[in-house]
């Protein structure tokens, strides 16, 4: 019970800094030229396959899609605690054949396998 207060305490906490990444320059980006549908999906699979593997309090996170422009911006968002942006990506059409997937997470939550899988979405 108590780690589970210190984890939810941690938590609201890399929440309230993960609000604070829609002003900031990305953590990483990369671009690529599939349609962006797919990438988007993609994303959201990479995003959701990371929380599964990062043990057992996000294991059943899943993200969901906002529609910022249609067929131009989107962001993929954890859908957890009432829609506090933990971090998320953007996946962004600069015209037709590019596309930039940018993502926005804090320094300790970014890995290797998170990395690799969203660089084969580009």
């Amino acid at each position: 019970m108590k780690l589970t207060a210190v984890a939810l305490g941690c938590l609201i906490l890399a929440g309230c800094a993960g609000a604070q990444f829609r002003n900031t320059r990305p953590t990483a980006t990369w671009t690529g030229k599939r349609p962006i549908g797919e990438v988007v999906a993609c994303v959201q699979s990479a995003l959701d396959q990371n929380a599964r593997l990062m043990g057992p309090l996000t294991q059943n996170v899943k993200h969901r899609i906002e529609t910022v422009e249609p067929e131009r911006v989107y962001q993929i968002i954890p859908d957890i605690l009432g829609g506090i942006d933990l971090y998320f990506a953007r996946v962004r059409s600069e015209g037709p054949d590019r596309i930039t997937i940018e993502l926005f997470i804090p320094t300790l939550q970014y890995n290797a396998p998170l990395r690799d899988a969203l660089a084969k979405c580009a």
